[in-house]
């Protein structure tokens, strides 16, 4: 076998040697130019996710014996095969009527012409329609829709199934990104929209109310103590928004976890006995407190309470619920017919747990 020595070096044929070709600098530096404008082109444009109205598709409006008139409009294109349509670009379109009536915590778009009125709100699946919307006697149908209005960025849009309601016709044209639009010559003309919003302003304001819960109950804490408010804040967000379904059996233990420092939880006084000791997850009796007094409220069945072994400040006396992890427990059975949801609000030292059912 052949040894090569310490200063051996391996030849280079000319071909080798003079294979690198020397950019010149002034290439260097357009190259350099270019890529930083096409770096912030990339920066300025929006992606999909940073915007709903990020798809574009063109719109092709057809009236009566009218040439359709051509229109490009971006339009939100989300989970759904077909584009929703926003209400106002439609009603200005077909020159309808359209008002924003403030009800609930949120409101519901009012459509009117002539003909026929509808009511929309954001996200629920019924839709009022009211026939002869000017007329003595209008009639009001509701109907269950599949897919409802949105609300984006503070503008409502439909899916194109409602339009069938509007009496608005429409073909899609998958191959140039297109959607035509066809009014009908009795849809022009403006209706009243307040007395359509009248005829259904009692239900539609009912709808549109936030729901009452089956039962409620509120502590007050000082915020002043950190770590115990830390750990109550901590427990209540463990329940807020957690479902029980009917006959299923609710353990506090089991929806909060362990309280331990790997989770948040801090040291504050919780009892042992008659004294008065510092450990992590002080404070979360508070919680199991006001969810048993909100349960006992409810009139569900308590399978298991325990009381602290000292007063607290926050409940009467064999009105309190403490808990420890791998020993006591909160326990009530779900005995009603309906899912419970919890919520729970802790802020400003005020506690409020409330089961709404579904």
């Amino acid at each position: 076998m052949q040894k090569f020595s310490k200063n051996y070096k391996p030849y280079k044929t000319p071909a080798a040697k003079h294979s690198k070709r020397v950019r010149p600098r002034w290439q260097e530096a357009v190259t350099v130019i270019i890529l930083a404008i096409i770096f912030s082109l990339m920066l300025q444009t929006p992606t999909l996710a940073q915007s709903p109205l990020s798809h574009s598709l063109n719109v092709f409006l057809h009236y009566e014996n009218d040439p359709g008139k051509d229109i490009h409009l971006l339009l939100p294109w989300q989970d759904s095969e077909f584009p929703l349509l926003p209400i106002a670009q439609l009603a200005q379109w077909s020159g309808t009527n359209l008002s924003w009536q403030k009800a609930g915590t949120s409101g519901a778009a009012v459509w009117g012409n002539e003909i026929l009125g509808l009511v929309l709100i954001p996200e629920s699946t019924t839709i009022r329609v009211i026939n002869g919307a000017k007329s003595q006697t209008p009639s009001l149908y509701r109907y269950e829709w599949l897919e409802t209005p949105e609300l984006i960025e503070g503008r409502l849009y439909l899916p194109l199934s409602v339009l069938d309601l509007m009496n608005i016709s429409y073909t899609m044209d998958a191959a140039n990104n297109a959607i035509h639009l066809y009014f009908p010559e009795e849809t022009h003309g403006n209706g009243n929209c307040n007395a359509i919003w009248q005829a259904v302003k009692a239900e539609a304001t009912a709808e549109l109310a936030p729901p009452k819960p089956l039962a409620s109950f509120t502590t007050y804490y000082n915020e002043e103590e950190q770590n115990r408010s830390t750990n109550l804040v901590l427990a209540a967000q463990s329940l807020n928004g957690l479902t029980i379904a009917p006959n299923a059996e609710f353990s506090f233990n089991e929806a909060v976890g362990p309280r331990t420092p790997a989770r948040g939880y801090s040291k504050a006084i919780i009892f042992v006995g008659n004294k008065k000791v510092l450990d992590y997850g002080g404070g979360v009796c508070q919680v199991s407190t006001t969810l048993y007094r909100a349960a006992k409220a409810a009139h569900l069945q308590i399978l298991e309470r325990h009381s602290h072994s000292l007063p607290v400040p926050y409940a009467v006396r064999g009105q309190d619920a403490t808990v420890a992890w791998g020993s006591k427990d909160l326990r009530f059975k779900n005995d009603t017919k309906h899912i419970l949801t919890v919520k729970t609000s802790a802020q400003n030292g005020t506690l409020t747990i409330s089961l709404f059912t579904e």
